[in-house]
């Protein structure tokens, strides 16, 4: 490969990418605009205490796209397509896996998981209703990043662009759906994120 080639599949999966997480700033964006102006203030220190276990999950999910994706794109590379499918599937399997359990421990320790992310008693119901959500649709959180990466191994970087941004457009929707003219309390906002997160994967 010459170094014109590498530039320009560089660019070809970079760009997309780069774009992609704009649009994903944006509705992080939003939905602070939204929680801010429109729910109470408890609200917001609801969502803050999310904040590291959301991130937490992200970067699980970033690691096994990453490692997956270096198997997937060497074995593809080499034409074995039967054991490209063969990580695939593990790794997806084993998002499912981890966020089954995630899913299961974080409902039975709910109060605890919130306390520990820094919930105090005048935002502990809220912190716990998100996290409840959260929590709940943790499989489906872990899949959508998952495959936004495997989907870029796939030489479809413009595909993974287009489901982020799609979900993040839609989930600025879901914003003022939810939020604005139902009036909905703290509950609202995470379980349309996490519905745009079950749409992604």
């Amino acid at each position: 490969m010459n170094r014109k080639t590498c530039q320009q599949t560089m660019v070809r999966y970079a760009l997309p990418q780069m774009i992609g997480l704009l649009f994903n700033s944006c509705y992080v964006l939003v939905d602070g605009i939204f929680i801010g102006r429109i729910l109470e203030t408890t609200a917001m220190a609801a969502a803050g205490t999310a904040v590291p276990l959301v991130e937490l999950l992200v970067a699980l999910s970033m690691a096994l796209s990453a490692g997956g994706s270096v198997g997937i794109m060497a074995h593809l590379a080499k034409g074995e397509q039967e054991k490209a499918r063969r990580i695939f599937a593990d790794v997806l399997a084993l998002a499912l896996l981890i966020g089954l359990l995630i899913c299961l421990f974080g409902n039975l320790f709910l109060t605890e998981l919130a306390m520990a992310l820094g919930a105090d008693a005048s935002c502990l119901a809220d912190a716990k209703t998100y996290l409840r959500f959260i929590v709940t649709f943790c499989p489906f959180m872990l899949t959508g990043y998952l495959l936004g990466g495997l989907t870029r191994a796939d030489d479809c970087p413009k595909l993974a662009m287009t489901a982020m941004s799609v979900g993040s457009v839609s989930n600025i929707f879901l914003d003022s759906l939810f939020m604005v003219p139902l009036r909905r309390e703290s509950a609202a906002r995470p379980l349309q994120r996490r519905s745009d997160r079950s749409s992604r994967s």
